[in-house]
Order: structure tokens, then C-alpha cells, then sequence
């Protein structure tokens, strides 16, 4: 009675959105359900316990509220797919199969446990197992929507596109208005060059949710891609009309309105994009082209590969490989401040099923506000000739959270269309740097020729003025390269053609320990790239009165007296009281914060770390260098040509 009384009076409250009370009720109804077991009783009826999970948005709450319906009964199917779901939540897919395997003992026929467990099966790429259970779902239930999406996302990867299509037109003849599967079956429409059927879907789809932002943005894309600025621009502004406020949309709004000529109005847009959504990183990224120019355009033209030539060409190098990379070519021209603009172009050949997960996203790394991008191609190339744009881009932080490493770079990525054995991928795509060389005027590059898949042809290709003083090395098999010269330019070209592929292996050494690869670099020598780096950190490291007054604070707590415990004194204070946290943002990757700020905050990477070390050790009167390093992950390389990429750690040394 206390359970149905507070059960039923929560669901109230509820429907009357008051969440303070609703959550009191659903407590006391938790809690007076002990009762039902008796007076010493501590279990509470497995049904209630259910019910409260299902109304606690926090995860440990739910999640103990379920383990304790599951105590009081532990065949109590709800709970084991309440639990089974909220750990899906997590993308912990082990536990996820594991609830959902108790939960199918009790009752083999839950569809919602069995597409669970579909699901997870498809995290794992266990994908015969993840067919046989939507086979089962399909005996049990031949309708049933959620399978019928989940054989979608199957096929994605193993089924025709045309059978795709056809089992999302299916699921739309049963509810016009599942916006998922409208969206999913225009992206197809458009995979297959039928555009103006795409556009007509969404068009149809739109009287059944009028206020769809997205199918809105998805058309104006479309006729972005079809060169139709006039209707896009018309597209947007009715968007705009029901939400003014879509920074997105304004974006584009803006970008229509510039390809009409009407310059004022897309400055207009793209200001109050700006203002709603600051960090709104494409626009500021398209404007800054727009004002940068095309001084760069063209410079990678005389080196350029017909793809197709390419693809005729193709013979098998490795029966056994997967997929066969045709090109990795990238073409770097080096301006005279050091500033850098770059060409990558890659080829792909898919040759069996299994490269078809390996290459299913084509991506790049830029740096927004210090680089601008250019996409050439994103394309995938069918066995037929018919060539399909990838066009659903999106961007993701590098940074690492858990590895609390923060930078300012960010990946584009798309998923590539119409993958199929015997397609080919063809990405192709420019970065260009904006702004001041961080480096001083200096650049250094390596790059590796080959990797995990045979390679037909690799190129690196370096351009700069010809006064602009280059050395390289190259090794592991690298060719010279061939210079030319035009009076204004000199470029290098490094070419390596028939690469085996090298197999992945437990504990194996990192792959440039085993494949050519050349450095390039503006230092002559490594006493010049230390002079340089030193002029960089020298400023960090001087002796202040907090750092002085720290330091014999060290020493008089440790009671340390001679050199070695002076030393660990200063080691268990940095190692015991510091944060592990990098922020690498511009020159922030190569010059160690100020040690009194690394004091103050608590936190700092391992220059932070090292160079306080440094300063707290000279302030004790012991000799101390900030050294760096290359750790062994990274693999090993040969010394002889200086670089700036080859270091990836900092360390503080004390000779003794």
C-alpha cells in the first residue's frame, strides 16, 4: 500500500513537472516498500526498487537502486535491463552483455534486452554473433522497429547500399514522420546521386515536424553542393524565421548570401553567428581564408597524380593485405617567415571486407586560428566508376581529458560513403598556417614512407625559397632526393615506389624503427637547435624570492643536510604536490611555464615540472639542466640531422 500510494502520487507530480516533489515521493515509496518483507526487513520490493531507478537521472543512485531490486529478486528482469542500459550509457559493453545474458535466461523472447545485447555485439565487431540476434529478434517479432534500425547500422558496413535504402523506405511507409530514418535514407539518396530525390524526402518530411532545424541545414547543404546559392539562401531564411538564434544556420545563412555577392549582409550573418556561439571555429576559419587569400593556391599542381592512372596501373603487391595504399604523397611549401602551407594526398585501394571498418572515416588535424583548411577530396570511388563525396563532416577536441593533456588542434572526420572490395578512397586536402611562425622563422618535418599496408608510391615533396637554408637526412632505406631549382624556388623530392607493409605485433618497436623515412629541419645542428630552445626557456628558469624561500622551506622540513637529500627533498615536494596536466597550446608545446606559476596553481606538464625542479635545485646551490628527450614509445631514430620533432619529453638532470 505505502509502495502503489507513493508510486502513483509520484507519477502525478510528475506529469505536473514538479521534480523536487516527484523525487520525494518515489524515496518514500523506495523506502516504505522495506516494510513489505516484514518489520526487520531491509530489502525493499524489487518493483519499487525498479520504479525509482527509472526516476533517478544520476547514474550511482540508479544503478545501486537496481543491484538492490536485483538482491530482493534477482530474476527481476526490469532491473537487469535498467542496469544493462545505463551501462550502455557508459560504452562499457562487457557488463552491458553480461546483464543482458541474466535477463535472457529468465525471458529469452525481451526484445529490448536482445537488442541490447545487438548493439554491444556491434561495439565489439563481433558481427556474425550481432546478425544471428536480429534474426532472432525479426523470428519473434518481424515488425519491430528498433531491429529493423539496428539492421541499418549492420548493413552500413555489410549490406548494399541499395538494400539500405530499401529497408529505410520500409521503415518510413510504417511512420512518416521517424526523423532518424528520414535523415539516414537522404544521406543514401545523396550517396547514390539522386539529389533531387533527397530533396524532395526532405521536403515531405518537413509538414510532419515543421520546426526541424535539421532538415532545414541538411537541404541547404545540398544545394550548397549543387552550386544553388539563391535557394539555399531561401532555405536558411525560413529556418532562420523559426529560430533566429541558430548561430549553425546563420553560418551558413552567411556563406550563401557571400557566393551571392551580397558581402555586407554575409559580414552581417556571420557577426551575429560570432556572438551567439563564440567558438564557432569554421566561420572564423572561412572569413579568415576569404582575407587570407589564394597566394598558396596551386603550388602542389606540377606534382599532382592522376588517380585514375593510378588505379589502372594497380597490380596486387601483397596478396594477403587487406587494403593497398596507391599514393601518400604530401607537398610542403615552406614561405620565407617559416610559415608552412601543405598538400596531403592519399590513395586507398579496399580490397577485401575487412579494410572496409579500417577505412570507414576519412579525417585531417588542424589548428583553428592558426591554420585554415581546404578539402580537395573526400571521395570513394566504386568498382563502376561512380564517384561518392563524403559531405557529413564533424570535429572532435585531440585533447585527452583523461590523460588531462589539452591542445588547440581539433579532427575533421566524415564517414566515407559506398565503401565496398574493389572501391578506392581518394582524400586529398590543404592546411595552410596563418599568422606568425611560432618557431621563430625554423621548421623541421619528418615523414615516414610506408606503414601497415603495402604502399605503390610515397612522395614528400619540400618547396622553399631558394636562400632558405634546409638539411636532411634520410634513413631506413630513404633515396636522396631530387632538387630542382627555378631562380625563386628550390624543391626536394623524395619518391620510394613498391613499400611492403609492416605486421602488426605484440610488443612490437613503433613503426619508424623499421620503415624509411627522411628529416627535415632548418637547424644545421643540434648546438643550434639548443641555442634556440634555450633563448626560448632560459626566461623561465630565473632564481625569484618565492622559489629561494620555497626551497629552504624544503630543506629545513626534510632536515637535509647533504646533496642526495637536498635532492630528494626538492623531487618528493614537485612529484607529491603537482597535478599532471598539459596545455599545449602554440609555443605552449615547446617553452616551460614559469615555475612560480606552476607553485600557484598546483598544476603543470613535465616541463612545468622539470623546469620548477631546475629552479628549485639552483636555489639550493646544487647544478641543474632542463634536458629533453625522446622516449622509447616513440621509437628510436638516428641523430645525425636536428630536428624539433623528434622530442616528446622534458626531464631535469643533475650531474653527481
Amino acid at each position: 500500500g505505502l509502495y502503489y500510494l507513493g508510486h502513483l502520487e509520484a507519477r502525478e507530480r510528475r506529469a505536473r513537472i514538479d521534480e523536487r516533489l516527484h523525487r520525494e515521493l518515489f524515496n518514500r515509496a523506495f523506502t516504505g516498500s522495506r516494510a513489505f518483507g516484514g518489520p526487520d526487513s531491509t530489502r525493499p520490493w524489487a518493483p519499487a526498487a525498479h520504479s525509482y531507478a527509472l526516476y533517478e537521472t544520476a547514474f550511482n543512485p540508479a544503478k545501486n537502486a537496481w543491484l538492490e531490486a536485483l538482491e530482493a529478486d534477482p530474476r527481476h528482469v526490469e532491473s537487469l535491463l535498467g542496469l544493462a542500459r545505463s551501462y550502455a550509457q557508459l560504452q562499457r559493453p562487457r557488463e552491458v552483455l553480461a546483464y543482458a545474458a541474466s535477463g535472457l535466461e529468465e525471458n529469452p523472447a525481451c526484445l529490448p534486452l536482445l537488442i541490447e545485447k545487438a548493439r554491444q555485439l556491434a561495439l565489439l565487431e563481433y558481427q556474425i554473433e550481432r546478425k544471428a540476434v536480429l534474426d532472432k529478434i525479426f523470428e519473434l517479432h518481424p515488425g519491430y522497429r528498433s531491429a529493423e534500425e539496428e539492421l541499418a547500422a549492420y548493413g552500413r558496413d555489410r549490406a548494399d547500399i541499395l538494400e539500405r535504402a530499401r529497408l529505410y523506405e520500409s521503415i518510413l511507409e510504417r511512420d512518416a514522420a521517424d526523423g532518424g530514418a528520414l535523415g539516414r535514407l537522404t544521406d543514401l539518396y545523396l550517396e547514390l546521386g539522386r539529389s533531387d530525390e533527397a530533396r524532395r524526402l526532405l521536403e515531405s518530411g518537413r509538414p510532419l515536424e515543421p520546426c526541424s532545424l535539421w532538415s532545414f541545414e541538411k537541404e541547404a547543404r545540398l544545394l550548397f553542393d549543387r552550386g544553388d546559392y539563391s535557394a539555399a539562401a531561401r532555405v536558411l531564411s525560413r529556418a532562420l524565421e523559426l529560430c533566429p538564434e541558430e548561430a549553425e544556420l546563420l553560418g551558413l545563412y552567411g556563406c550563401a548570401l557571400y557566393e551571392l555577392g551580397l558581402r555586407d549582409e554575409a559580414e552581417a550573418a556571420w557577426d551575429r553567428a560570432l556572438d551567439i556561439q563564440p567558438n564557432l571555429t569554421w566561420v572564423t576559419d572561412y572569413r579568415r581564408s576569404l582575407a587570407v587569400g589564394t597566394a598558396s593556391d596551386n603550388f602542389d599542381e606540377p606534382y599532382a597524380h592522376d588517380v585514375y592512372a593510378l588505379i589502372d596501373a594497380f597490380e596486387p603487391l601483397d596478396p594477403d593485405a587487406s587494403a593497398e595504399v596507391l599514393l601518400n604523397s604530401e607537398i610542403v611549401k615552406v614561405n620565407s617567415d617559416g610559415t608552412v602551407s601543405r598538400v596531403v594526398h592519399k590513395v586507398v585501394m579496399l580490397k577485401t571486407e575487412d579494410a572496409l571498418a579500417d577505412f570507414g572515416w576519412g579525417y585531417f588535424s588542424y589548428v583553428p586560428g592558426a591554420e585554415t583548411y581546404e578539402v580537395r577530396h573526400f571521395r570513394v570511388i566504386r568498382a563502376d566508376s561512380t564517384e561518392l563525396e563524403a559531405t557529413d563532416f564533424r570535429e572532435y577536441s585531440t585533447s585527452d581529458p583523461e590523460a588531462r593533456m589539452y591542445t588547440g588542434s581539433v579532427t575533421r572526420y566524415a564517414p566515407m560513403p559506398g565503401l565496398e572490395p574493389g572501391a578506392v578512397i581518394d582524400i586529398s586536402y590543404q592546411i595552410d598556417e596563418v599568422g606568425e611562425n611560432i618557431f621563430q622563422g625554423h621548421f623541421s618535418r619528418t615523414f615516414v614512407f610506408g606503414g601497415y599496408q603495402p604502399v605503390h608510391l610515397a612522395e614528400f615533396i619540400l618547396i622553399a625559397p631558394t636562400g632558405y637554408r634546409l638539411y636532411y637526412k634520410g634513413s631506413g632505406g630513404a633515396v636522396p632526393p631530387v632538387v630542382t631549382e627555378n631562380g625563386r624556388e628550390r624543391a626536394l623530392r623524395w619518391t620510394l615506389r613498391d613499400i611492403p607493409r609492416i605486421k602488426p605485433e605484440p610488443s612490437a618497436p613503433p613503426p619508424i624503427e623499421n620503415l624509411p623515412y627522411v628529416a627535415v629541419s632548418s637547424f644545421a645542428d643540434w648546438r643550434e637547435l639548443g641555442r634556440w630552445w634555450w633563448q626560448l626557456a632560459k626566461e623561465t628558469l630565473l632564481d625569484t624570492p618565492l622559489i629561494r624561500e620555497l626551497a629552504a622551506r624544503l630543506v629545513s622540513e626534510a632536515g637535509a643536510r647533504t646533496t642526495l637529500e637536498k635532492i630528494a627533498a626538492g623531487y618528493d615536494y614537485v612529484t607529491k604536490s603537482l597535478r599532471y596536466v598539459a596545455i599545449l597550446l602554440g609555443i605552449g608545446g615547446w617553452k616551460p611555464i614559469e615555475p612560480e606559476s606552476t607553485v600557484h596553481t598546483g598544476y603543470g606538464d613535465c616541463k612545468a615540472g622539470a623546469a620548477l625542479l631546475v629552479s628549485l635545485y639552483r636555489a639550493m646551490g646544487i647544478r641543474a639542466y632542463p634536458v629533453l628527450v625522446r622516449t622509447r614509445d616513440r621509437g628510436r631514430v638516428e641523430w645525425d640531422q636536428a630536428g624539433l620533432g623528434l622530442f616528446n619529453h622534458m626531464i631535469c638532470a643533475v650531474p653527481f
